[in-house]
This record gives C-alpha cells, structure tokens and sequence, in this order.
C-alpha cells in the first residue's frame, strides 16, 4: 500500500521516495545536482553530491543515521521548511524501498572517507565500513527490487523522465538528470534544469500553440504555504492600462473586480516598471 502498485507504477515510486532525499538536499543549497540511472543489471542507483548521510549513531537507535534511515520507518514529512518535496505517496522515504528490495548498496562520502554498507530485503548486512578517502562529499545509493514483488515489471524512462521535468520546472535551479543503461549500444539520457522555473514552462506551452498561453506574463513568485504541506504560486502581472487583464486575453484593461479577486487570494498586481522575481 505504500507504493501503490507491484507493477510499473510503484517500480516509479521507489524511484521517487529514494530521490526526495536527494532531492531536497538541493533545494536546501547543500547539493548541486541529482543523477538517477537505471543500470544495465536492472538496478537503480541514486546519486547526489550533498553533505552525505549521517555516519554517526541517530539518537537512542544504537546505530547509524544511514542504517536508521534505510532501516528504520520514517513517516510523515521531512525536516520542516518551505523548500521540502516529497514525491512519495506516504512520506516512508529510503525505507520502503530498502523493505521492497533484493538488494541495497549505499555509499557516503563525508568527512574526507567514504563508507559503504550492504543489505537484503530492508536489512543490514554488512556494518557500515570505512572504505577509503574521499574528495567530496555525497551520498550514492543502488538497489534493485525484488522480482518476487514485482514480477517483470520494468521502469519506463518516459514516464521518470516526464515526472523529473516536472519537478525541475517546480523547482528553480533544480538539476536532475536520467539515464537508462538497460540496452547495450542505445542508452538513453535526459537532463532538467530551469533557471526560471515556471517562467519556463510558460514559454514551453506557448512553443505548442499557434498563440500565447498569455503574452503579458512576466513572472511567478512563491508565496509562504497558508496550510502545512501546501505551496501557493502567485502569478504577477502588469496593471498598464495598455495591456490585456490576466482573466482573459481578449478582455480588456484590468477592472476593479479583478483588483479586488487579486487582493482577496494574495495575488498582486505589479507596475510595469517593477520586475517579477523571475520563478518560484
């Protein structure tokens, strides 16, 4: 149930509740990117260039931040903050899919070592073991889930691909890239990044139409989450008594109504000489 599928469908989940993680380890300024690739032994690993999971003991758990998180249930959301995504469906993160896994590998690199720790079906079984020297810092994990859940189901690349586009249109600066190495001579690789975020995605709906989606839109700027777990976008426009109302594009100059509909959701107006934030 935490997945919602032992088909294609949660093949996806347990990409993206591996992924939050890393994730939100960009959007929090302290990664730089997200690599996922689907390896040629029908595995999948995960890779960021973060801070690295915790290698020192979590609380009263008696062992490590990285076995706790792969081993240990995490329900409910992150750690709190207006930037946390969550592309799970119940927020069980890296657990579920250690749980619904052959087999896991996870790696950190932090603190100048690299670490590595094995396990089978949501257990340990290796201990977590210095493996070397590390010039940076990260966290790489790979696993491959069990063909007694999920039969031969298989990933499709377009429909990662289309939700990792999705998700760096949504996210401003967000780099997340693709890779299928599942056929020999003909792999498949895809890269998402949106300096302007939903400024973007704009002017990608308008290169699929014959007009503009809406050609006096300048900008989009996050607004603080009114209920927990929610994130309001507001779309702000030029109030020029020469330009078009954002209700319609073939309406005319804004009106008092639309003022007022503005003022009452959070939505403002915006002087044609003030620039927009640029994305969310």
């Amino acid at each position: 149930m935490y997945i919602g599928s032992t088909g294609e469908r949660g093949l996806r989940q347990l990409v993206f509740e591996l992924a939050d993680r890393s994730v939100n380890e960009v959007l929090a300024g302290h990664a730089n990117c997200v690599d996922i690739t689907l390896t040629s032994d029908s595995g999948v690993c995960v890779a960021d260039d973060g801070r690295g999971i915790r290698i020192d003991e979590a609380g009263h758990t008696g062992v490590s931040g990285l076995e706790a998180l792969l081993t240990r249930m995490q329900a409910g959301a992150g750690p709190s903050g207006r930037h946390d995504v969550t592309l799970g469906l119940c927020g069980m993160r890296p657990f579920v899919v250690n749980a619904l896994s052959s087999r896991m590998t996870a790696e950190v690199r932090r603190g100048g070592a690299r670490w590595v720790q094995e396990y089978e079906r949501g257990a340990a079984t290796t201990p977590l073991t210095e493996a070397g020297t590390s010039t940076g810092s990260g966290t790489t994990i790979t696993f491959w889930p069990d063909a007694d859940i999920f039969g031969t189901a298989e990933y499709s690349f377009d429909g990662l691909a289309e939700r990792f586009r999705e998700l760096a249109l949504l996210n401003r600066g967000l780099e997340i890239s693709l890779t299928d190495q599942r056929r020999p001579g003909d792999p498949r690789s895809a890269r998402f990044r949106y300096p302007d975020g939903a400024r973007d995605f704009v002017a990608i709906l308008d290169e699929q139409k014959d007009e503009p989606v809406h050609p006096h839109i300048i900008g989009f700027e996050r607004e603080e989450p009114r209920m927990a777990g929610t994130v309001e976008v507001a779309l702000r426009w030029r109030a020029s008594r020469d330009e078009r109302s954002v209700a319609s594009p073939t309406a005319g100059p804004p009106t008092a109504a639309h003022t007022s509909a503005a003022s009452a959701t959070g939505w403002r107006p915006q002087s044609p000489h003030t620039h927009g934030n640029g994305g969310c």
